[in-house]
């Protein structure tokens, strides 16, 4: 009964991987090669990262408004057309106006292909399960991210980070297809199908009331999930710059790689786990939990006395992305519905992967002024805290945030 809706939870696994798997995860692997040869500053190469996820972030604001039943195919494609061609592009710029100008044009396509249509098609496939859904989904960004920035470092290494961009491309076009040739609808409605354990006897009529709820962005609940969308995502930028720092350590660039193969690979088993914890123990226990072990995880890189040390506390870290994806579409469906999702979902997103993309080049310029990418990381560790003194409070205060299931 249920087969097309798992279709579609692997199909969108496809796209995750695009936007952030490939997209976000593995462009660390990029900076440092791509700094040495061409001789600007790794906080500028970043600055690439950051034109893209500006203009996906301010381009996701809209997405509910144009995206309709009708036209989300061709949303797809162009969205395919013009991330694959940016990054072809990419593989050809070698000044810093260059990369930020296919930054931004990757950006456009990336808004196309992102969090905001994947999850608002997840949402109407999903009443029930929607953590677990969305949990395949985000952690097959972390399987991509984790095999691809190995790979690609492998590709740089041998034939350059050019090629490594060519690579990049292909993988980006072969991933974005079944999005685009599977058959399905954004509504299951429309093809036939409900969504997944959706409560039987609820009318169009409670739906459309539901949706005319006062949209209230003062509310706690919205500025705690707000706050906690922009601090996780400054946390989840800092994984991108593990290659650099291992390498500012003595460590060849191979184990720099694996740090960040490691933490896309806990990235994923992180948000598997996470996505069966919040069905049992709910949203706030669920990412206090991954917030204990990010917290661990960071503190053993920054000691960093070893490969071994590095290699587990980037594992560990790996839980934090589960407070950037899972925790933030469970919480703003719980709080303000399966209607009013899609108006409260692209701000939150926006905050978030706006204050990453800034993050990104500022941890890089960070270390071209000092030095030392330790700074970056305690305050990462700062933030862990203030976040688990957000879960902490909202649960004292009615445990108003309950899971979303």
């Amino acid at each position: 009964m249920y087969r097309k809706h798992w279709t579609i939870v692997a199909v969108m696994c496809c796209l995750c991987g695009v936007s952030i798997g490939i997209c976000q995860n593995t462009i660390g692997v990029f900076y440092a090669p791509v700094s040495e040869s061409t001789g600007i500053l790794r906080g500028t190469v970043a600055m690439h990262t950051m034109a893209a996820m500006s203009v996906t972030n301010i381009l996701a604001l809209f997405i509910p408004k144009f995206v309709n039943e009708h036209n989300f195919k061709k949303i797809l494609t162009a969205g395919l057309v013009l991330t694959s061609g940016a990054t072809f592009l990419l593989a050809r710029s070698t000044q810093a106006w260059q990369l930020i100008a296919c930054g931004a044009l990757r950006g456009v396509g990336c808004a196309f292909l992102g969090l905001v249509l994947i999850t608002m098609i997840l949402n109407q496939w999903f009443a029930k399960n929607l953590g677990l859904a969305t949990s395949f989904v985000f952690g097959a960004s972390g399987l991509v991210g984790s095999i691809g920035s190995y790979l690609l470092n492998l590709v740089n290494e041998q034939w350059g980070w050019q090629t490594g961009f060519n690579v990049m491309g292909v993988a980006i076009i072969v991933l974005s297809l079944p999005a685009i040739l599977y058959p399905y609808t954004m509504n299951p409605a429309n093809c036939g199908c409900v969504a997944y354990g959706a409560e039987e006897g609820r009318t169009e009529t409670e739906s459309a009331k539901s949706s005319q709820k006062k949209i209230r962005f003062g509310s706690f609940a919205f500025l705690s999930i707000f706050v906690i969308s922009i601090a996780s995502n400054i946390c989840t930028s800092l994984p991108q710059h593990f290659p650099g720092y291992a390498e500012s350590l003595g460590f060849t660039a191979a184990v720099g790689a694996l740090l960040l193969s490691f933490n896309m690979a806990f990235n994923i088993i992180g948000k598997i786990i996470g996505g069966q914890l919040e069905k049992k123990i709910g949203s706030v226990f669920t990412g206090l939990t991954c917030l204990a072990l990010s917290f661990a995880g960071m503190a053993l890189v920054l000691q960093g006395g070893s490969s071994l040390t590095l290699k587990l506390g980037s594992m560990l870290y790996g839980f934090i992305y589960v407070l950037s994806t899972i925790s933030l579409v469970t919480l703003t469906k719980a709080n303000f519905g399966r209607e009013n999702y899609a108006k409260y979902y692209p701000i939150i997103q926006f905050a978030g992967g706006f204050t990453n993309a800034l993050a990104l080049p500022a941890v890089g310029y960070l270390y071209d002024f000092t030095g030392s990418y330790k700074p970056a990381f305690f305050i990462a560790e700062g933030l862990i805290i203030l976040m688990a003194v957000i879960l902490i409070v909202i649960q004292k205060n009615k445990g108003s945030i309950h899971s979303a299931r």
